[in-house]
């Protein structure tokens, strides 16, 4: 049998310190004097607790989660798209967050699994893969006002949120000769 998730009760208990010190130590170090903060972030290093990122959505009303459609089979630009979700991912990673993967078959599917998505998960932001000129997902995000970024640039007018694109310039350069 597993040994069990070390919890904030042990932490505190090992360090002889309240829940709200520990708690204090993770989220609000400045408050904690030097020498207390150091007895606890040594018996988390000791236990290897790490805080429930449920509890921290509760009090944050922040998942670290973002949403991403995969496009389907037929819409899939292989590599690019590939090398997309991999930076995506380890960035995201880097930054404390997750990517939740999804799907859906056309616009009013994926709108409506935003809609069920947001009923369902504290989600922090989208990303939208395959914008097309009136692309009605984007208006539907603003006006829910959740942030979203799109991955390809905005069409015309109506083309005024964040985006993200390759870098032609570079991905077009010839390699340096050896």
């Amino acid at each position: 049998m597993p040994a069990q998730r070390p919890t904030m009760a042990d932490v505190a208990k090992a360090a002889s310190v309240s829940l709200q010190t520990v708690s204090n130590v993770i989220n609000a170090p400045h408050l904690v004097r030097a020498e207390t903060r150091e007895r606890v972030e040594s018996v988390i290093a000791a236990t290897g607790y790490r805080p429930l990122k449920a509890a921290q959505t509760l009090r944050t009303q922040r998942s670290h989660l973002i949403a991403v459609i995969i496009p389907e089979p037929g819409q899939w630009k292989g590599e690019l798209h590939n090398a997309f979700l991999h930076a995506l991912t380890r960035r995201a990673r880097k930054s404390g967050y997750r990517i939740l993967l999804f799907t859906a078959v056309d616009d009013d599917e994926e709108i409506r699994a935003y809609d069920q998505l947001l009923s369902d998960y504290t989600l922090d932001a989208f990303v939208i893969t395959g914008t097309h000129s009136a692309d009605r997902r984007t208006s539907w995000l603003r006006r829910k006002h959740v942030p979203f970024v799109t991955f390809g640039r905005p069409w015309g007018a109506a083309g005024t949120h964040p985006w993200v694109d390759v870098d032609g310039a570079h991905g077009s350069a010839r390699p340096p000769s050896t």
